[in-house]
Formats: C-alpha cells, structure tokens, sequence
C-alpha cells in the first residue's frame, strides 16, 4: 500500500512539474518574441545597428528553453512509465 501512495505522489510531483516547466517556456517563448520585435524594429530603423546583444539574449534563452524541454521530456517518460 505504501509502495502504491508513493508511486501516486510521484506521479502528481511529474504532472506539476511538467506543467511548471510549461509555464517557464511559454514565458521564455514570449520574452524571445519581445527580444525579436525589438532586434526588427532596430534594425528597421538603422539597418547597419549593432544587435549582437539582442542576439546573445535570445541565444541564451533558446538555450534554456532546450534545457527545460529536454526536463519535460524526462519528466513525461516518467509519468507515462507511473501511470495506473
């Protein structure tokens, strides 16, 4: 019986974690988007303007936006392998 309950709480500890990673890329994603606005809208207005900075921001959040992923997809497997 405790063997059940606690594959039951990790089961839930998976599907809020999922969802909670959910949440940090959709963010991710919404910065990224904000971040190319304004890389276009620069170089609309002086197309020869340094945006490497721009650039590094998104660089940087794509990378943790493949971390993230890459830990749902662990946590998925997880919960797939728990489900009753």
């Amino acid at each position: 019986m405790i063997e059940v309950l606690n594959e039951i709480d990790e089961y839930t500890f998976c599907v809020e974690e999922i969802e909670r990673y959910r949440t940090l890329r959709e963010e991710i994603e919404a910065k990224v988007a904000d971040l190319r606005r304004r890389k276009a809208a620069e170089l609309a207005l002086n197309p020869i303007c340094d945006v490497s900075v721009l650039e590094r921001q998104i660089a940087t959040l794509l990378d943790d936006d493949e971390v993230l992923g890459a830990k749902m997809h662990e946590l998925t497997i997880k919960r797939n392998l728990l489900e009753p």
